[in-house]
Protein backbone atom coordinates (compact mmCIF):
# COMPACT_ATOMS: atom_id res chain seq x y z
CA UNK A 1 0.00 0.00 0.00
CA UNK A 2 3.40 2.33 -0.02
CA UNK A 3 2.61 4.02 3.17
CA UNK A 4 6.12 4.86 3.46
CA UNK A 5 5.19 8.07 0.88
CA UNK A 6 3.51 9.44 4.39
CA UNK A 7 5.48 10.83 6.65
CA UNK A 8 2.53 10.74 9.29
CA UNK A 9 2.58 7.22 8.96
CA UNK A 10 6.12 6.20 8.47
CA UNK A 11 6.43 8.65 12.17
CA UNK A 12 3.91 6.51 14.00
CA UNK A 13 6.19 3.09 13.54
CA UNK A 14 9.57 4.84 14.85
CA UNK A 15 8.18 4.26 18.51
CA UNK A 16 7.18 0.47 17.86
CA UNK A 17 10.49 -0.11 15.87
CA UNK A 18 12.96 1.87 18.72
CA UNK A 19 11.27 -0.08 21.13
CA UNK A 20 11.51 -3.55 19.55
CA UNK A 21 15.09 -2.86 19.01
CA UNK A 22 15.79 -1.66 22.03
CA UNK A 23 14.51 -4.67 23.36
CA UNK A 24 16.86 -6.68 21.01
CA UNK A 25 20.16 -4.83 21.73
CA UNK A 26 19.74 -3.46 25.05
CA UNK A 27 23.18 -2.66 24.92
CA UNK A 28 22.20 -0.19 22.57
CA UNK A 29 19.20 1.74 24.21
CA UNK A 30 20.75 4.82 24.67
CA UNK A 31 21.71 5.08 20.80
CA UNK A 32 18.39 3.75 19.78
CA UNK A 33 16.88 6.40 22.30
CA UNK A 34 19.31 8.98 20.88
CA UNK A 35 18.52 8.33 16.93
CA UNK A 36 14.26 7.65 17.66
CA UNK A 37 13.97 11.28 18.89
CA UNK A 38 16.69 12.83 15.82
CA UNK A 39 14.54 10.81 13.26
CA UNK A 40 11.39 11.77 15.02
CA UNK A 41 12.57 15.79 14.66
CA UNK A 42 13.85 14.97 11.16
CA UNK A 43 10.18 13.10 9.99
CA UNK A 44 8.77 16.29 11.91
CA UNK A 45 10.63 18.65 9.94
CA UNK A 46 9.66 16.80 6.67
CA UNK A 47 6.26 16.39 7.14
CA UNK A 48 5.92 21.22 8.02
CA UNK A 49 8.35 21.16 4.65
CA UNK A 50 5.70 19.26 2.61
CA UNK A 51 2.74 21.35 4.59
CA UNK A 52 3.92 24.20 3.06
CA UNK A 53 5.10 22.93 -0.01
CA UNK A 54 1.43 21.76 -0.89
CA UNK A 55 -0.30 24.70 0.98
CA UNK A 56 -1.51 26.06 -2.01
CA UNK A 57 -2.83 22.64 -4.05
CA UNK A 58 -4.69 21.49 -1.30
CA UNK A 59 -7.78 19.90 -2.67
CA UNK A 60 -5.96 19.65 -6.37
CA UNK A 61 -5.48 16.47 -8.54
CA UNK A 62 -2.58 15.00 -10.02
CA UNK A 63 -2.31 12.03 -12.44
CA UNK A 64 0.03 9.13 -11.76
CA UNK A 65 0.51 5.88 -13.95
CA UNK A 66 1.00 3.93 -10.44
CA UNK A 67 -0.91 4.57 -7.81
CA UNK A 68 2.05 4.99 -5.26
CA UNK A 69 1.02 7.89 -3.91
CA UNK A 70 -2.72 7.75 -2.21
CA UNK A 71 -1.44 8.00 1.45
CA UNK A 72 0.92 10.94 0.70
CA UNK A 73 -2.14 12.24 -1.55
CA UNK A 74 -4.90 11.74 1.62
CA UNK A 75 -2.22 13.46 3.96
CA UNK A 76 -2.11 16.56 1.88
CA UNK A 77 -5.30 16.90 0.83
CA UNK A 78 -4.71 15.78 -3.10
CA UNK A 79 -6.26 14.06 -5.45
CA UNK A 80 -4.35 10.79 -6.69
CA UNK A 81 -5.60 9.86 -10.62
CA UNK A 82 -3.94 6.62 -11.19
CA UNK A 83 -3.94 5.27 -15.00
CA UNK A 84 -2.68 2.09 -13.64
CA UNK A 85 -5.81 0.14 -12.23
CA UNK A 86 -5.11 -2.97 -10.24
CA UNK A 87 -1.33 -3.44 -11.44
CA UNK A 88 -2.94 -3.08 -15.24
CA UNK A 89 -2.56 -1.13 -18.17
CA UNK A 90 -6.19 0.95 -18.60
CA UNK A 91 -8.72 -0.72 -21.14
CA UNK A 92 -9.39 1.23 -24.03
CA UNK A 93 -12.28 2.92 -22.43
CA UNK A 94 -10.59 3.80 -19.44
CA UNK A 95 -7.70 5.37 -21.13
CA UNK A 96 -10.37 7.34 -23.13
CA UNK A 97 -11.89 8.85 -20.30
CA UNK A 98 -8.42 9.69 -18.24
CA UNK A 99 -7.34 11.39 -21.36
CA UNK A 100 -10.59 13.48 -21.40
CA UNK A 101 -10.95 14.67 -18.18
CA UNK A 102 -7.29 15.14 -17.84
CA UNK A 103 -7.29 17.85 -21.08
CA UNK A 104 -10.61 19.29 -19.39
CA UNK A 105 -8.48 20.13 -16.40
CA UNK A 106 -5.49 21.48 -18.03
CA UNK A 107 -3.27 18.87 -16.44
CA UNK A 108 0.04 19.43 -17.38
CA UNK A 109 2.41 16.40 -15.81
CA UNK A 110 1.63 12.67 -15.70
CA UNK A 111 3.86 11.58 -12.85
CA UNK A 112 5.42 8.28 -13.41
CA UNK A 113 8.09 6.19 -11.37
CA UNK A 114 11.17 4.49 -12.60
CA UNK A 115 10.09 0.98 -11.40
CA UNK A 116 6.99 1.03 -13.84
CA UNK A 117 6.57 1.27 -17.26
CA UNK A 118 5.67 4.60 -18.67
CA UNK A 119 3.97 3.52 -22.08
CA UNK A 120 0.17 4.42 -21.02
CA UNK A 121 1.81 7.38 -18.97
CA UNK A 122 3.12 8.60 -22.54
CA UNK A 123 -0.21 7.63 -24.18
CA UNK A 124 -1.87 10.17 -22.04
CA UNK A 125 0.69 12.67 -22.03
CA UNK A 126 0.92 12.63 -25.63
CA UNK A 127 -2.39 13.30 -26.39
CA UNK A 128 -3.05 16.24 -23.78
CA UNK A 129 0.30 17.64 -24.57
CA UNK A 130 1.33 17.03 -21.37
CA UNK A 131 4.84 16.30 -19.54
CA UNK A 132 6.22 13.10 -18.19
CA UNK A 133 7.69 14.03 -14.80
CA UNK A 134 9.60 11.29 -12.73
CA UNK A 135 9.00 10.92 -9.20
CA UNK A 136 10.44 7.85 -7.11
CA UNK A 137 8.72 6.68 -4.11
CA UNK A 138 11.46 4.72 -3.33
CA UNK A 139 14.22 7.22 -3.49
CA UNK A 140 17.48 6.14 -2.00
CA UNK A 141 17.12 9.59 0.23
CA UNK A 142 13.75 9.27 1.67
CA UNK A 143 13.55 12.49 2.98
CA UNK A 144 14.81 14.27 -0.26
CA UNK A 145 12.33 12.11 -2.42
CA UNK A 146 9.57 12.98 -0.37
CA UNK A 147 10.64 16.78 -0.39
CA UNK A 148 10.91 16.68 -4.79
CA UNK A 149 7.45 14.36 -5.36
CA UNK A 150 6.04 18.00 -3.22
CA UNK A 151 7.22 20.17 -5.32
CA UNK A 152 6.97 18.25 -8.40
CA UNK A 153 3.02 17.89 -7.51
CA UNK A 154 2.75 21.23 -6.26
CA UNK A 155 3.92 22.77 -9.34
CA UNK A 156 1.61 20.51 -11.58
CA UNK A 157 -1.51 19.67 -9.56
CA UNK A 158 -4.92 20.87 -11.44
CA UNK A 159 -8.06 21.71 -10.09
CA UNK A 160 -11.33 19.43 -10.95
CA UNK A 161 -13.38 22.02 -13.70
Amino acid sequence: PHIWVSPAVVRSFVPAIATALRTLLPADAAAITANETRLLAAIDVLDQDVKRILAAASGNRFYVFHPAWGYFARDYGLVQIAIEEDSKEPSPARLARLIGAARAEGTQAIFVQPQVSERSAEVVAGEIGAKLVAIDPLARDWPAGIRAAAEAIAAAATRAP
